[in-house]
């Protein structure tokens, strides 16, 4: 008898990175590889130069069966985090990427999900999505 996968949700984090002199965006890719299942993520990249930080975009995505999104977000700061709700089911993956002005990804701040660190609070502002 195949009994339903119980996932947990979870919140990562790509901890506070600073920006490079090419570094123009965030961009942040996701992926569904169920054939089967809609999954929700929500993300936000945050602004820590201020005190406290201050959240630039927060966005709440839901992915279809094998379907893949990309957003991109501009970096006015010199220090961001990504913080990312993820459902905790291994077939969604998120990547996080520094892009120049022409959308190439910037050496040394592309981070794939297994370097996102998982933390214990929740996404700022968090209102339950």
């Amino acid at each position: 008898m195949n009994r339903p996968v119980k996932t947990k949700e979870k919140v990562l984090s790509t901890g506070v990175l600073n920006i490079t002199e090419q570094t123009v965006n965030a961009h942040i890719e996701l992926v569904n590889f169920s054939s089967k299942k809609l999954e929700m993520v929500r993300f936000q990249v945050i602004d820590w130069v201020p005190s406290p930080p201050v959240v630039n975009f927060d966005e709440v995505v839901v992915l279809g069966p094998n379907e893949t999104k990309e957003f991109d977000d501009t970096l006015n700061t010199v220090h961001y985090e990504i913080r990312i709700k993820h459902p905790g089911s291994k077939n969604v993956i998120v990547n996080t990427f520094a892009a120049d002005a022409d959308g190439f990804t910037v050496p040394g701040l592309t981070i794939v999900q297994s370097q996102l660190m998982k933390i214990d609070e929740p996404l700022l502002n968090d209102n339950g999505c």
